[in-house]
C-alpha cells in the first residue's frame, strides 16, 4: 500500500506515515507458511513447535523491515538541505511525482528486506534507497529496483572486492598510467589477492559473480593462468549508492 503524500510535506514525515502502515501489514510469505502449518494435523508438541515458527516468522519480518527504515531515516536526516533544495528547485507536479515514485520504491525495497538474512545487505538497500531520494541526476526506477535486487546477493566480500578493484582502477589513473582501463585491469586484478588475502582461484569465482549481475566483465586482456576483471558502469553505480547516500550521487565515468 502506497500513501501518498503532500506537495509540501517533507519526505521524511511521508516516509514515517509510510513505514507506519507497512509495519501493520503481514507478508504473504508470512501467511502463506503460517495458512500451510495451521492446516497440518500436527501432534503435540510439534503444534507448540508451528505455532512458535510462525510467531519467529513474522518477529524477523518486523526486525528487517524495521531495521531498514532506520538506515533509511538516519540518512535522510543527514540530507535535509538537499531535500530542500529539490523541493524548491522542482514544479509540484514533478515533485509530486518523484515522492511518488520513491515511496513505490521504499515499499519494494523493504518486501526485498523482509527475505534477505544479512543484516548488511539490508543495510546496503537502505542506503540505495536514500540515495536515490537525492541522486543528481536522477535515477531511473527500474535501475534502483535492479540494484536493490544485486543488494540481497552480494556478501561483504563481494562488496570489498567490488570496492577494491574500483579503487585500484583509480589510483593507477591518477598516476597518469595511459592504458585503457580494461587493460589496466590485469595490474589492479592481480593485486587484489596480497591486499585482501584471497587466492587467484576464489577472487576469479568473485569475479564470474559479479560478471554474472552485470557489475564486471572479463578485461580483454586475460592471464594465461587466470581471468582478470574490470569493473563496468553498473558496478560503479552500485558502490555509489550502496556506501552511504551522504555522499553524492553524480553520473558515472
Amino acid at each position: 500500500m502506497i500513501i501518498l503524500m503532500a506537495i509540501d510535506e517533507h519526505p521524511i514525515d511521508a516516509f514515517e506515515r509510510q513505514s507506519d502502515a507497512g509495519s501493520r501489514s503481514t507478508s504473504p510469505v508470512t501467511t502463506m507458511i503460517g495458512q500451510a502449518l495451521c492446516a497440518m494435523p500436527l501432534p503435540w508438541p510439534v503444534n507448540k513447535a508451528a505455532d512458535q515458527i510462525r510467531g519467529l516468522l513474522e518477529r524477523d519480518r518486523l526486525e528487517r523491515t524495521a531495521l531498514l527504515l532506520d538506515v533509511i531515516k538516519t540518512e535522510i536526516k543527514s540530507l535535509d538541505l538537499r531535500l530542500r533544495r529539490i523541493q524548491e528547485d522542482l514544479e509540484p507536479a514533478s515533485l509530486e511525482a518523484r515522492w511518488r515514485e520513491w515511496l513505490e520504491l521504499v515499499y519494494d525495497g523493504a518486501k526485498k528486506a523482509a527475505e534477505t538474512r544479512s543484516m548488511d545487505r539490508i543495510e546496503r538497500i537502505g542506503r540505495i534507497l536514500s540515495g536515490a531520494l537525492v541522486a543528481n541526476p536522477t535515477q531511473q526506477a527500474d535501475m534502483i529496483e535492479e540494484l536493490m535486487r544485486v543488494a540481497t546477493v552480494l556478501s561483504d566480500e563481494d562488496v570489498r572486492v567490488l570496492g577494491a578493484a574500483i579503487d585500484g582502477d583509480a589510483a593507477l589513473a591518477a598516476k597518469g598510467v595511459s592504458e585503457p582501463r580494461f587493460s589496466r585491469a590485469n595490474h589492479t586484478w592481480f593485486a587484489l589477492c596480497e591486499q585482501l588475502s584471497l587466492t587467484v582461484d576464489h577472487l576469479e569465482s568473485i569475479g564470474v559473480k559479479l560478471q554474472s549481475l552485470g557489475l564486471m566483465a572479463p578485461s580483454s586482456h586475460m592471464s594465461p593462468d587466470a581471468n582478470s576483471f574490470v569493473v563496468l558502469e553498473k558496478g560503479q553505480l552500485f558502490l555509489a549508492f550502496a556506501k552511504s547516500s551522504i555522499h553524492a550521487v553524480g553520473p558515472s565515468r
